[in-house]
């Protein structure tokens, strides 16, 4: 069944004189074509005589549209009419992108041909006359379930009636939806006008077994008048291999190690007829089209006739690029024996090249800080860092005794009275002198000490979390625990008295005095108030011994050791 519709499409030709050889095109490709309907004729209004050529490519093999007309000559102020024919039959519901790729040469070759790349997009409605929502594809594959890793994908949803609504609800369901999470915020309950296109970001973390994980999503949206609709697509992980009539063998290739040295690599499956009829591949691609460093070398030669119980074999070609280990989906159109469109899918998967990652070089540098105050270490990209690394996992070992992580290590281990903990930083940015993290000790040791914070291993990680063998040169630290004595903060007499008297700066703010035994135990604490310079301590119930006399000021805090 083939539906006449029409994509508007308007194109203004503003023309200087000819002798100066210019002239510019604008595009208005904000219009839709309709199920069922002839929407507006494709618009083209000249103010000069030329000729204009148009010609189209679309995204992918098979797309349901098509031009009879892609030569037009039009006279001064003419206007086109141009139809576009759609095939409601193979296409779905939402909006189908494409490429117009348009040149315009004058008719008595004066100037060289201008060229211009159009971004069209045409939406076939699944309800003329009414609301309705709908996902861009039945099933959408997030990645393969070969490492337990986590995989951030975006499925669209199109408003694809004739009526307004406001999403209500986001929905994961099915045997394994504790495997796909869809964050959303507030703001991600938004309107959707009609011919909008809406993506959604779905988190998912496969498990590794190899095994297909798979779950519903459904958005659930409103209409002003209280008219309900819902969308619903499957979220699948891992292998994908049969539909309906066809089989595809295998269902996962592996295209070895993205190895610029190696080359290119390729590998071979087959798509298997199950039945006693004639079928027919539509179409054969990479899921990401022409972003893919993977393509199937027949795929621009179909369709592709499968003979009963037959088996056509396609070739899959790798080239390596030695960023990652870049992973994608063929996606192939089948027509059923009942003459519906369905898909199958082969998962590309390779591994990346860890001899590819350069060394790393990173500076540890601690700032100095005083008893029970807080040293701060930075790790610091002393050279640029290799683009392939996303990920960076730290060990370091430090004594108990000598400081307190406040930074929450990944990992923690203690021995023999030392600490060794696994920090892990997402490296955004490999530039020389970017900061890769920051980990924050409290210090506990005395003052006048110095404390040793060693580099006990790192790891680096590509996007997959695929760990990388880079060399990595990093220098240990020490923390240098400062003296906190002040010449103004003074206790007299000394030894100490059954009175004693505490005199400090003056407090800008309030603060509190403590004195404290050598056990750590508070015999004696007060409050100070904002402005004053001293402080009367009744110390005659003490016993002898020494003592260390506490003042928490704004600025920090400062210690005094004094003998009763």
């Amino acid at each position: 069944m083939k539906t006449l519709a029409t994509l508007a499409f308007l194109m203004l030709i503003h023309t200087t004189s000819l002798a100066q050889g210019y002239y510019s095109v604008a595009v208005d490709a904000n219009r839709y074509s309709y199920r069922g309907t002839t929407d507006t004729s494709f618009l083209v209004l000249r103010n000069n005589t030329t000729s204009v050529i148009l010609d189209y490519a679309w995204d992918a093999p098979t797309m349901p549209f098509s031009m009879n007309e892609t030569v037009a000559r039009l006279s001064p102020g003419e206007t086109r009419r141009i139809p576009v024919t759609a095939d409601t039959y193979i296409a779905s519901a939402g909006t189908t992108r494409c490429k117009l790729r348009m040149s315009i040469t004058a008719p008595n070759g004066e100037y060289a041909p201008a060229f211009q790349t159009i971004g069209l997009r045409l939406a076939i409605l699944a309800n003329s006359t009414g609301p309705s929502i709908n996902f861009a594809r039945p099933i959408e594959w997030v990645g393969t379930n070969v490492h337990p890793v986590e995989y951030e994908a975006y499925v669209s949803l199109f408003n694809d009636g004739t009526e307004g609504v406001t999403i209500t609800e986001y929905k994961i369901t099915g045997a394994n939806a504790d495997r796909f999470t869809i964050p959303v915020r507030s703001s991600d309950y938004k309107d959707l006008v009609e011919g909008v296109e809406e993506e959604l970001r779905i988190i998912a973390q496969s498990d590794g077994s190899g095994h297909q994980l798979s779950a519903d999503l459904t958005v659930t949206a409103r209409t002003r008048d209280g008219k309900i609709v819902t969308a619903q697509t499957q979220l699948i992980m891992g292998p994908t291999f049969m539909s309906g009539s066809m089989t595809v063998e295998p269902n996962l290739l592996h295209l070895g190690v993205n190895d610029l040295a190696i080359g290119q690599a390729s590998a071979t499956f087959t798509v298997r007829n199950l039945t006693a009829q004639t079928l027919t591949i539509r179409s054969v691609a990479p899921r990401r089209g022409s972003k893919s460093q993977f393509e199937v070398l027949d795929q621009y030669n179909g369709p592709w006739e499968v003979g009963p119980r037959a088996a056509v074999p396609f070739v899959v070609r790798f080239t390596p690029n030695g960023q990652g280990a870049p992973i994608d989906q063929v996606v192939l159109t089948c027509e059923q024996s009942d003459g519906r469109y369905k898909s199958l899918y082969v998962d590309l998967v390779t591994s990346p090249d860890t001899m590819a990652v350069r060394p790393a070089y990173v500076s540890m540098q601690t700032s100095p800080a005083k008893f029970r105050d807080t040293a701060r270490v930075s790790l610091t990209l002393a050279d640029g860092l290799d683009e392939l690394i996303t990920k960076a996992e730290f060990t370091l070992r430090f004594r108990n005794s000598d400081l307190q992580s406040v930074t929450a290590p990944v990992t923690t281990q203690s021995e023999g009275g030392f600490t060794m903990g696994t920090f892990a930083f997402d490296v955004t940015k490999h530039s020389a002198q970017t900061v890769l993290g920051e980990l924050d000790f409290v210090v506990l040791s005395g003052a006048g000490t110095k404390v040793p914070i060693d580099v006990v291993s790192v790891q680096w990680f590509d996007i997959n979390n695929t760990p990388l063998d880079a060399q990595t040169i990093v220098n240990g630290a020490v923390v240098s625990v400062l003296s906190e004595e002040s010449s103004t903060f003074t206790v007299a007499p000394l030894p100490l008295t059954d009175v004693t008297t505490v005199t400090y700066p003056e407090m800008l703010a309030s603060g509190t005095l403590e004195m404290m035994n050598m056990s750590g135990g508070v015999v004696h604490r007060a409050d100070i108030a904002t402005g004053t310079t001293s402080t009367a301590i009744n110390t005659s119930s003490l016993p002898s011994g020494v003592y260390t006399v506490v003042l928490h000021t704004p600025n920090g805090i400062l210690r005094k050791l004094v003998v009763r």
